[in-house]
Protein backbone atom coordinates (compact mmCIF):
# COMPACT_ATOMS: atom_id res chain seq x y z
CA UNK A 1 0.00 0.00 0.00
CA UNK A 2 1.48 3.34 -1.08
CA UNK A 3 1.62 6.38 1.17
CA UNK A 4 2.63 9.99 0.69
CA UNK A 5 4.98 11.07 3.45
CA UNK A 6 5.43 14.69 4.45
CA UNK A 7 8.32 13.64 6.67
CA UNK A 8 10.70 10.93 5.54
CA UNK A 9 14.19 9.74 6.31
CA UNK A 10 15.61 13.26 6.57
CA UNK A 11 13.27 14.06 9.47
CA UNK A 12 13.87 10.63 10.99
CA UNK A 13 17.62 11.23 10.75
CA UNK A 14 17.23 14.63 12.38
CA UNK A 15 15.22 13.27 15.31
CA UNK A 16 17.62 10.36 15.77
CA UNK A 17 20.89 12.28 15.49
CA UNK A 18 19.79 15.32 17.49
CA UNK A 19 18.35 13.07 20.20
CA UNK A 20 21.47 10.91 20.36
CA UNK A 21 23.81 13.90 20.53
CA UNK A 22 21.72 15.68 23.14
CA UNK A 23 21.34 12.44 25.11
CA UNK A 24 25.12 11.95 25.17
CA UNK A 25 25.68 15.54 26.29
CA UNK A 26 22.95 15.26 28.92
CA UNK A 27 24.64 12.20 30.42
CA UNK A 28 28.01 13.95 30.18
CA UNK A 29 26.79 17.08 31.99
CA UNK A 30 25.01 15.04 34.68
CA UNK A 31 28.02 12.82 35.34
CA UNK A 32 30.47 15.73 35.37
CA UNK A 33 28.37 17.86 37.74
CA UNK A 34 28.06 14.96 40.16
CA UNK A 35 31.78 14.17 39.93
CA UNK A 36 33.31 11.02 41.47
CA UNK A 37 30.12 10.52 43.48
CA UNK A 38 28.23 9.72 40.28
CA UNK A 39 29.22 6.04 40.58
CA UNK A 40 31.90 6.18 37.89
CA UNK A 41 34.72 6.87 40.33
CA UNK A 42 37.88 8.20 38.74
CA UNK A 43 36.54 7.44 35.27
CA UNK A 44 33.74 10.03 35.55
CA UNK A 45 35.91 12.56 33.70
CA UNK A 46 36.46 10.14 30.79
CA UNK A 47 32.71 9.53 30.46
CA UNK A 48 31.91 13.25 30.67
CA UNK A 49 34.57 14.13 28.11
CA UNK A 50 33.39 11.53 25.59
CA UNK A 51 29.76 12.61 25.96
CA UNK A 52 30.76 16.26 25.50
CA UNK A 53 32.74 15.50 22.35
CA UNK A 54 29.93 13.41 20.85
CA UNK A 55 27.08 15.81 21.64
CA UNK A 56 27.12 18.69 19.14
CA UNK A 57 28.32 16.74 16.09
CA UNK A 58 25.22 14.60 15.40
CA UNK A 59 23.02 17.52 16.45
CA UNK A 60 24.63 19.74 13.80
CA UNK A 61 24.10 17.06 11.16
CA UNK A 62 20.52 16.65 12.37
CA UNK A 63 19.68 20.32 12.05
CA UNK A 64 21.12 20.28 8.50
CA UNK A 65 18.83 17.35 7.68
CA UNK A 66 15.88 19.26 9.15
CA UNK A 67 16.62 22.23 6.89
CA UNK A 68 16.94 19.90 3.87
CA UNK A 69 13.62 18.24 4.73
CA UNK A 70 11.84 21.56 4.24
CA UNK A 71 12.45 21.27 0.53
CA UNK A 72 14.52 24.18 -0.78
CA UNK A 73 17.98 25.56 -0.13
CA UNK A 74 17.91 28.08 2.74
CA UNK A 75 14.20 27.48 3.33
CA UNK A 76 15.21 25.88 6.59
CA UNK A 77 16.15 29.35 7.86
CA UNK A 78 12.41 30.04 8.10
CA UNK A 79 12.28 27.99 11.29
CA UNK A 80 14.36 30.76 12.90
CA UNK A 81 12.75 33.79 11.26
CA UNK A 82 9.02 33.01 11.11
CA UNK A 83 7.68 35.69 13.50
CA UNK A 84 9.41 34.20 16.54
CA UNK A 85 10.31 37.64 17.84
CA UNK A 86 6.87 39.13 17.22
CA UNK A 87 4.45 36.29 17.94
CA UNK A 88 6.29 33.67 19.97
CA UNK A 89 3.11 32.03 21.24
CA UNK A 90 1.93 31.28 17.71
CA UNK A 91 5.09 29.55 16.54
CA UNK A 92 5.19 25.78 16.17
CA UNK A 93 6.94 23.33 18.48
CA UNK A 94 9.36 22.67 15.60
CA UNK A 95 10.41 26.32 15.78
CA UNK A 96 11.10 26.12 19.50
CA UNK A 97 12.85 22.78 19.05
CA UNK A 98 15.05 24.20 16.32
CA UNK A 99 16.09 27.06 18.58
CA UNK A 100 16.87 24.58 21.33
CA UNK A 101 19.01 22.60 18.88
CA UNK A 102 20.83 25.76 17.79
CA UNK A 103 21.54 26.74 21.40
CA UNK A 104 22.72 23.21 22.10
CA UNK A 105 25.12 23.28 19.15
CA UNK A 106 26.58 26.59 20.38
CA UNK A 107 26.88 25.79 24.09
CA UNK A 108 27.53 22.10 23.47
CA UNK A 109 30.48 23.02 21.26
CA UNK A 110 31.85 25.35 23.94
CA UNK A 111 31.38 22.60 26.52
CA UNK A 112 33.25 20.15 24.29
CA UNK A 113 36.06 22.65 23.72
CA UNK A 114 36.49 22.94 27.50
CA UNK A 115 37.57 19.27 27.53
CA UNK A 116 40.19 19.68 24.81
CA UNK A 117 43.74 18.80 25.97
CA UNK A 118 45.02 22.32 25.40
CA UNK A 119 47.97 21.81 27.76
CA UNK A 120 49.53 19.32 25.34
CA UNK A 121 49.78 21.96 22.66
CA UNK A 122 50.17 25.30 24.40
CA UNK A 123 51.46 24.43 27.88
CA UNK A 124 49.97 24.15 31.35
CA UNK A 125 50.34 27.83 32.18
CA UNK A 126 48.32 29.12 29.23
CA UNK A 127 45.24 31.23 29.98
CA UNK A 128 43.25 29.01 27.59
CA UNK A 129 43.85 26.03 29.89
CA UNK A 130 42.70 27.98 32.95
CA UNK A 131 39.62 29.37 31.21
CA UNK A 132 38.65 25.92 29.95
CA UNK A 133 38.91 24.40 33.41
CA UNK A 134 36.92 27.21 35.05
CA UNK A 135 34.19 27.28 32.37
CA UNK A 136 33.59 23.52 32.29
CA UNK A 137 31.16 23.32 35.20
CA UNK A 138 29.07 26.41 34.27
CA UNK A 139 28.82 25.15 30.68
CA UNK A 140 27.71 21.73 31.94
CA UNK A 141 25.01 23.42 34.01
CA UNK A 142 23.85 25.43 30.98
CA UNK A 143 23.82 22.38 28.70
CA UNK A 144 21.72 20.31 31.09
CA UNK A 145 18.35 22.11 30.57
CA UNK A 146 19.07 22.73 26.89
CA UNK A 147 19.66 19.03 26.23
CA UNK A 148 16.46 18.18 28.12
CA UNK A 149 14.59 20.52 25.77
CA UNK A 150 16.18 18.94 22.69
CA UNK A 151 15.34 15.36 23.66
CA UNK A 152 11.81 16.33 24.67
CA UNK A 153 10.66 18.48 21.77
CA UNK A 154 10.09 15.75 19.09
CA UNK A 155 7.56 13.96 21.29
CA UNK A 156 5.84 17.23 22.18
CA UNK A 157 5.83 18.36 18.53
CA UNK A 158 4.22 15.15 17.29
CA UNK A 159 2.03 14.62 20.33
CA UNK A 160 0.51 18.09 19.91
CA UNK A 161 -1.25 17.04 16.68
CA UNK A 162 -4.76 15.94 17.69
CA UNK A 163 -5.62 15.14 14.08
CA UNK A 164 -3.02 12.35 14.09
CA UNK A 165 -4.30 9.76 16.59
CA UNK A 166 -1.12 7.66 16.47
CA UNK A 167 0.91 10.61 17.72
CA UNK A 168 -1.66 12.22 19.97
CA UNK A 169 -0.57 10.62 23.23
CA UNK A 170 0.80 12.11 26.46
CA UNK A 171 3.28 9.22 26.55
CA UNK A 172 4.93 9.98 23.21
CA UNK A 173 7.32 12.53 24.73
CA UNK A 174 8.46 9.96 27.31
CA UNK A 175 9.16 7.44 24.52
CA UNK A 176 11.40 9.95 22.73
CA UNK A 177 13.17 11.15 25.90
CA UNK A 178 14.05 7.65 27.10
CA UNK A 179 15.17 6.56 23.65
CA UNK A 180 17.32 9.67 23.19
CA UNK A 181 19.13 9.23 26.51
CA UNK A 182 19.52 5.52 25.82
CA UNK A 183 21.08 6.06 22.39
CA UNK A 184 23.27 8.80 23.90
CA UNK A 185 24.60 6.30 26.45
CA UNK A 186 25.15 3.80 23.63
CA UNK A 187 27.18 6.37 21.68
CA UNK A 188 29.38 7.01 24.74
CA UNK A 189 29.86 3.28 25.33
CA UNK A 190 30.86 2.68 21.74
CA UNK A 191 33.23 5.66 21.66
CA UNK A 192 34.81 4.56 24.96
CA UNK A 193 35.43 1.11 23.53
CA UNK A 194 36.89 2.46 20.27
CA UNK A 195 39.27 4.91 21.93
CA UNK A 196 40.30 2.82 24.94
CA UNK A 197 43.81 1.45 24.48
CA UNK A 198 43.75 -2.15 25.59
CA UNK A 199 46.38 -3.49 27.97
CA UNK A 200 48.48 -0.33 28.14
CA UNK A 201 47.87 0.09 31.87
CA UNK A 202 46.05 -2.19 34.29
CA UNK A 203 44.58 0.70 36.27
CA UNK A 204 43.17 2.24 33.08
CA UNK A 205 41.63 -1.11 32.14
CA UNK A 206 39.96 -1.32 35.54
CA UNK A 207 38.61 2.21 35.16
CA UNK A 208 37.29 1.25 31.75
CA UNK A 209 35.57 -1.86 33.15
CA UNK A 210 33.93 0.14 35.91
CA UNK A 211 32.75 2.93 33.61
CA UNK A 212 31.45 0.51 30.96
CA UNK A 213 29.67 -1.49 33.64
CA UNK A 214 28.04 1.64 35.04
CA UNK A 215 26.96 2.79 31.58
CA UNK A 216 25.56 -0.66 30.80
CA UNK A 217 23.66 -0.73 34.11
CA UNK A 218 22.21 2.70 33.41
CA UNK A 219 21.23 1.53 29.91
CA UNK A 220 19.51 -1.53 31.38
CA UNK A 221 17.47 0.66 33.72
CA UNK A 222 16.41 2.90 30.86
CA UNK A 223 15.51 -0.14 28.74
CA UNK A 224 13.16 -1.37 31.45
CA UNK A 225 11.62 2.10 31.75
CA UNK A 226 11.20 2.37 27.98
CA UNK A 227 9.55 -1.05 27.74
CA UNK A 228 7.06 0.01 30.43
CA UNK A 229 6.33 3.30 28.63
CA UNK A 230 5.88 1.51 25.29
CA UNK A 231 3.36 -0.89 26.86
CA UNK A 232 1.50 2.07 28.39
CA UNK A 233 1.64 3.90 25.03
CA UNK A 234 -0.02 0.92 23.31
CA UNK A 235 -2.61 0.46 26.07
CA UNK A 236 -3.48 4.17 26.07
CA UNK A 237 -4.06 4.09 22.32
CA UNK A 238 -5.92 0.78 22.38
CA UNK A 239 -8.40 1.96 25.00
CA UNK A 240 -8.36 5.66 24.13
CA UNK A 241 -11.17 5.71 21.60
CA UNK A 242 -11.96 4.39 18.14
CA UNK A 243 -9.46 6.52 16.21
CA UNK A 244 -6.52 5.76 18.50
CA UNK A 245 -7.30 2.04 18.68
CA UNK A 246 -7.44 1.92 14.89
CA UNK A 247 -4.17 3.85 14.49
CA UNK A 248 -2.23 1.69 16.94
CA UNK A 249 -2.96 -1.38 14.80
CA UNK A 250 -0.11 -0.23 12.56
CA UNK A 251 2.40 -1.58 15.09
CA UNK A 252 0.39 -4.52 16.43
CA UNK A 253 0.92 -8.02 14.96
CA UNK A 254 -0.16 -7.98 11.33
CA UNK A 255 0.17 -4.20 11.07
CA UNK A 256 2.19 -2.40 8.43
CA UNK A 257 4.92 -1.40 10.88
CA UNK A 258 4.72 -4.43 13.16
CA UNK A 259 7.96 -6.06 11.96
CA UNK A 260 9.94 -2.83 12.14
CA UNK A 261 8.59 -2.11 15.60
CA UNK A 262 8.74 -5.50 17.31
CA UNK A 263 11.83 -6.92 15.64
CA UNK A 264 13.80 -3.73 15.03
CA UNK A 265 12.88 -1.42 17.91
CA UNK A 266 11.91 -3.87 20.67
CA UNK A 267 13.90 -7.08 20.12
CA UNK A 268 17.10 -5.66 18.59
CA UNK A 269 17.02 -2.28 20.29
CA UNK A 270 15.86 -3.24 23.77
CA UNK A 271 15.74 -6.96 24.53
CA UNK A 272 19.09 -7.97 22.97
CA UNK A 273 21.12 -5.32 24.86
CA UNK A 274 19.17 -6.00 28.07
CA UNK A 275 20.03 -9.70 27.92
CA UNK A 276 23.66 -8.88 27.06
CA UNK A 277 23.91 -6.61 30.11
CA UNK A 278 22.42 -9.23 32.42
CA UNK A 279 24.59 -12.07 31.09
CA UNK A 280 27.93 -10.43 30.31
CA UNK A 281 28.15 -7.13 32.18
CA UNK A 282 26.54 -7.93 35.53
CA UNK A 283 29.18 -7.67 38.28
CA UNK A 284 30.02 -10.72 40.34
CA UNK A 285 29.38 -11.05 44.06
CA UNK A 286 32.82 -9.60 44.85
CA UNK A 287 32.10 -6.50 42.75
CA UNK A 288 34.42 -7.43 39.87
CA UNK A 289 33.22 -7.72 36.31
CA UNK A 290 33.87 -10.56 33.91
CA UNK A 291 37.04 -10.76 31.84
CA UNK A 292 38.11 -7.66 29.99
CA UNK A 293 37.63 -9.29 26.58
CA UNK A 294 34.03 -10.22 27.37
CA UNK A 295 33.46 -6.61 28.40
CA UNK A 296 35.01 -5.44 25.15
CA UNK A 297 32.69 -7.65 23.09
CA UNK A 298 29.64 -6.60 25.10
CA UNK A 299 30.64 -2.93 24.74
CA UNK A 300 30.31 -3.33 20.97
CA UNK A 301 27.18 -5.47 20.74
CA UNK A 302 25.16 -3.53 23.31
CA UNK A 303 25.56 0.01 21.90
CA UNK A 304 25.22 -1.05 18.26
CA UNK A 305 21.98 -2.88 19.09
CA UNK A 306 20.67 0.13 21.00
CA UNK A 307 21.56 2.57 18.22
CA UNK A 308 20.01 0.38 15.50
CA UNK A 309 16.87 -0.10 17.56
CA UNK A 310 16.69 3.60 18.41
CA UNK A 311 16.80 4.51 14.73
CA UNK A 312 14.08 1.98 13.97
CA UNK A 313 11.94 3.35 16.82
CA UNK A 314 12.20 6.86 15.36
CA UNK A 315 11.23 5.44 11.95
CA UNK A 316 8.14 3.73 13.37
CA UNK A 317 7.05 6.77 15.36
CA UNK A 318 7.53 9.31 12.57
CA UNK A 319 6.02 7.13 9.82
CA UNK A 320 3.29 5.65 12.03
CA UNK A 321 1.44 8.94 12.38
CA UNK A 322 1.51 9.49 8.63
CA UNK A 323 0.13 6.14 7.47
CA UNK A 324 -2.79 6.00 9.90
CA UNK A 325 -4.67 8.92 8.45
CA UNK A 326 -6.08 12.24 9.58
CA UNK A 327 -9.01 12.68 11.93
CA UNK A 328 -11.41 15.60 11.61
CA UNK A 329 -11.42 18.01 14.53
Amino acid sequence: MGHEYYWGWLMIGDVFLAGTGAGAALVSAWVFLRGPGSGYGESYFDVARLGAFIGPIPAAVGIALLAAELGRTFRGLNIYTSNIWFAPLSTSPMNYGSWAMLLFIVFGSLYALSFMPWSRWIGETSSVVRISAKSRKPLAAICLPITVAVVTYPGIMLGAMPARPFWNSPLLAAVFVLSAVLTGIAAIMLAYRVFHKTGREEQADRRYQRASGQLAALAAGLIIAELIVIVLFILYANFGGLHRSFAIRAILPGGELATAFWVGAVVIGLLVPAVAVLVFVRPRSNGDYRSLWIMYAAAIVIPISILAGGLMLRYVMVIGGQITGLVGL
